[in-house]
């Protein structure tokens, strides 16, 4: 009878630290992949969450904003490459992540800080740094072209020379000046640009300009692919490519 109560007794201890250990080892797992910093994984979903991206002549790097409120620089086709980690980022009070319509960064004409200007779906901009979107200034009105309003922008950046480029979903783009960040179109009015073939206006996430190599021209798709052309015609250099 005691060596029944004491075997009993091994067994019941034995089942109790394996089920011990096998919620250790999920909790373990489960540890390990959360804290993974894999930015596009973990933090957003490339082909639908990404709300921003734009080129810093800083790093000479993309900086990628998501919907949930993470920032990353990388490449233009690798928004985590080794040695970047995403970082949470602010927006004005009242605002929230998926407001904004495009980011544009870039120093003032004449020399001056960096700055990344985020425009909003409400025709606002604020000017800040790329995890304090309003850290420099608070929100103004900007303009679109007539019969345009912020809801019909693509994308938005600036080329080496100071010019603003904004991409509208209907096939036109519009030039301004970065000295007037308010104002889409006070040097060229909105005419047409081409897309890849297959590719449609509403799968564009974003448009971003490397001002370091000869002002080439990066649009991001909602199918995972980026191409490379000019800010008449999207894919002049280089036909559509995966990213991550």
């Amino acid at each position: 009878m005691r060596k029944s109560v004491m075997l009993f007794g091994l067994l019941a201890a034995t089942m109790l630290f394996s089920s011990c250990q096998k919620e250790q080892d999920v909790e373990d797992a489960l540890s390990k992949q959360t804290s993974k910093n894999k930015f596009s994984a973990f933090k957003f979903d490339n082909s639908t969450n990404i709300v921003a991206v734009d080129w810093s002549a800083q790093n000479s790097k993309f900086y990628y904003w998501s919907t949930q409120g993470f920032a990353i620089f990388g490449n233009f086709n690798d928004t985590d490459p080794p040695g970047s980690s995403s970082y949470p980022f602010s927006v004005l009070a009242g605002k929230i992540p998926s407001d904004i319509v495009e980011t544009v960064i870039y120093a003032p004409e004449g020399g001056g800080v960096n700055k990344c200007y985020a425009y909003y779906y409400d025709g606002t901009v604020t000017s800040g740094i790329s995890n304090d979107l309003s850290f420099h200034t608070t929100a103004t009105p900007y303009f679109c072209p007539t019969g345009y309003n912020p809801s019909n922008i693509v994308g938005m950046s600036v080329d080496a020379s100071g010019k603003l480029f904004t991409w509208f979903n209907d096939g036109k783009v519009s030039v301004g000046r970065s000295l007037n960040h308010t104002h889409l179109y006070n040097l060229t009015a909105p005419r047409s640009y081409s897309l890849p073939p297959g590719k449609t206006y509403s799968q564009i996430i974003a448009i971003g300009i490397d001002r370091a190599h000869s002002n080439a021209v990066y649009t991001w798709y909602t199918d995972g692919t980026v191409s490379k052309g000019n800010w008449l015609d999207l894919d002049a250099t280089a036909a559509p490519v995966p990213f991550d």
